[in-house]
């Protein structure tokens, strides 16, 4: 089995088009059952690096770039990117909290706990948090992933409070 392509830059999450729910309601066979499973999971919260770790056989990066050929989603490749100006190295560790890697080593003990293998994307994400900014996004993709699995789903809601709670928001 061939080897996934690495998602290598974030982009927007891919929304599902009309045409893209239609051929899923419809199931239209021109489309296999990765591309289906696919298509079934994009809700336009979920990114390529959540999408790869829900899917690790396939090729996500590839099948996005089908399924955007076929019109069935918006891939968000074409829009036009952000200007962030650059934050010095020193003020972007600065504005994480002091406890950030205790709060950060509780997401992962539950995110192993919760989806298992699939967790790896999400961890990885986690451990690249250089700044606030990446912080709460790395929070929001972790309660999503979490809430999404069956193992975690009655505790991402909870969890997601306990971090604010840890935070002090």
């Amino acid at each position: 089995m061939p080897t996934p392509a690495p998602v290598s830059r974030p982009l927007p999450p891919p929304r599902k088009t009309a045409a893209g729910a239609e051929a899923l309601a419809r199931r239209d066979p021109r489309f296999n059952a990765v591309q289906r499973r696919l298509l079934i999971l994009i809700d336009g919260r979920r990114d390529a690096l959540i999408l790869q770790g829900l899917l690790p056989d396939a090729d996500v990066p590839a099948e996005l770039e089908r399924l955007a050929g076929a019109g069935l989603i918006d891939s968000g490749a074409d829009a036009p990117p952000s200007v962030v100006p650059p934050v010095p190295v020193e003020e972007a560790v600065a504005s994480l909290p002091g406890n950030w890697p205790e709060i950060r080593a509780w997401m992962s003990e539950q995110a192993r706990s919760s989806l298992g293998v699939l967790a790896v994307p999400l961890l990885a994400r986690l451990e690249g948090v250089a700044d606030a900014g990446a912080m709460r996004s790395a929070i929001s993709q972790w309660h999503l992933a979490v809430r999404g699995s069956r193992l975690g789903q009655a505790l991402a809601d909870d969890g997601l409070a306990r971090i604010h709670e840890m935070l002090g928001a």
